[in-house]
């Protein structure tokens, strides 16, 4: 068998050659405003308002002890939750309860600061929407 001989990014390849992709480049005049990805601006303020309302946590932030032994659980059902406006860490602490799982427990799985995770638990209870038993 005869094996062809062909330059590496030369000629076209012809007939049933095989080019490699990496010898095959795009030419840049062809690119055109039809490639690019269209997007859209996104006015985020009205958001940045609503989690300025609701405040972080912080370490300085007086906060009700919890027992560490305590379970807590939601005193609805889970579908009570739909239309209920939640912060991204109270949404966070909500799909890790299972009624089995103490404080101190969730302290340790959630990977947030323990402050944050006490005050995210104490701002639910406040709320009504758990208790700690």
């Amino acid at each position: 068998m005869e094996q062809s001989r062909r330059k590496v990014g030369g000629a076209p390849a012809q007939g049933n050659e095989v080019r490699h992709a990496s010898q095959v480049r795009p030419k840049q005049a062809d690119r055109g405003v039809e490639d690019r990805i269209t997007t859209k601006r996104v006015d985020l303020r009205e958001l940045a308002k609503l989690t300025a309302s609701l405040g972080e946590p912080t370490p300085a932030m007086p906060l009700q002890v919890l027992p560490a032994s305590g379970v807590p659980r939601l005193r609805g059902s889970r579908n009570s939750l739909y239309g209920v406006v939640l912060d991204r860490h109270e949404a966070f602490i909500l799909s890790l309860l299972d009624d089995v799982s103490t404080v101190a427990m969730l302290v340790d799985v959630a990977g947030m600061a323990e402050h944050l995770t006490l005050a995210t638990l104490v701002r639910l209870r406040e709320r009504g929407i758990i208790d700690v038993v």
